[in-house]
């Protein structure tokens, strides 16, 4: 509720709003499926990001910034297609959920920077920064989390993958990287002032 009240303050009631009130919906709800199960399910991030689309082009429209369409769409294929590179890298490091789901972030990173500024820089800006917000946030997140698992000896949001009697080693095992990516994009959408 807190990510819907800071989106609405953020944007106030305007056409913006309409996609970063998607956007927060959407990754509440993908980030604890993640947490649980270390999967992005498919029966939400399509709809999601086909609800996406359409609330882009329509306050595209009400804002009388059509612009914004082809930034929202040069953010998801930036965004999708970087993380696709590493998916093809790392299949094991980075699972194609987590590329999935960047197709519904660049498309809102896109439409945050197409909304207010004109050309791709910062589009490009914006992909880069909610990147490196992620992989920040991973890190502190996959650490405290093999930290834990460690200490406790016992498993603290469980890997399905892991064979019993894990973890041996500290970072023996995964996490999942999709919350990771929920909190870096809205923390650029909502201060994009500040990354362009």
């Amino acid at each position: 509720m807190g990510l819907w009240v800071a989106v609405a303050a953020r944007f106030g009631w305007d056409w913006r709003l309409l996609p970063p009130l998607i956007l927060v919906t959407a990754l509440m709800a993908l980030s604890v499926i993640d947490m649980y199960v270390y999967r992005l399910p498919d029966r939400l991030v399509f709809p999601a990001l086909g609800l996406s689309s359409v609330a882009v082009v329509v306050a595209a429209f009400g804002i009388d910034h059509l612009e914004a369409i082809v930034a929202s769409l040069v953010g998801m294929v930036l965004c999708g297609g970087f993380l696709f590179v590493l998916h093809l890298i790392t299949p094991r490091g980075m699972g194609f959920g987590d590329v999935k789901i960047a197709l519904l972030l660049g498309l809102h990173l896109g439409w945050a920077a197409g909304s207010v500024w004109t050309g791709f820089v910062p589009v490009f800006r914006l992909v880069f920064c909610a990147l490196l917000i992620a992989c920040a946030v991973g890190a502190v997140f996959g650490l405290a989390l093999a930290i834990i698992r460690r200490s406790l000896r016992r498993e603290v949001v469980p890997d399905p993958e892991a064979s019993e009697g894990q973890p041996t080693r500290l970072l023996g095992q995964s996490m999942p990287f999709g919350p990771a990516l929920a909190a870096g994009t809205p923390i650029v959408v909502l201060f994009a002032d500040s990354f362009v």
